[in-house]
């Protein structure tokens, strides 16, 4: 897996809200290199209750594959971790989160809040 060309920040435009209680989220890495990409999430006071979400490629190109996942959050959205497993074709498995790759179960990314100021209004998948 190329390490490398893995992207993804907690903010616009690799997190993308479509409304208070839903986003969709992305992440880009090297063309066709990944061959599973899960994003799993829970919500800071609950993290007992953890969902996981399949991404699905959104688009290539010759320098990168987008993966995305829409999420539809049971409430409005706030104070949300997560970080990605990613399996890549050599069958390598990997977590990613804000501290890079990492095989422990610490660290994440956070969503503060979704909000409607950020809701844009062509977001497509």
């Amino acid at each position: 897996m190329n390490q490398s060309a893995v992207r993804h920040q907690s903010f616009y435009p690799f997190v993308q809200p479509l409304a208070r209680n839903s986003a969709v989220f992305l992440l880009e890495a090297a063309p066709r290199d990944l061959a599973e990409c899960t994003l799993v999430w829970w919500k800071r006071s609950e993290p007992e209750k953890v969902f996981r979400s399949a991404a699905s490629i959104r688009y290539s190109t010759e320098t990168a594959d987008q993966w995305a996942v829409s999420v539809f959050f049971p409430e409005e959205a706030h104070y949300i971790k997560y970080y990605f497993i990613l399996r890549g074709r050599d069958g390598s498995e990997y977590r990613y989160n804000a501290y890079g790759f990492d095989k422990a179960e610490h660290g994440c990314f956070e969503i503060l809040q979704l909000n409607n100021g950020d809701v844009y209004d062509k977001v497509t998948l």
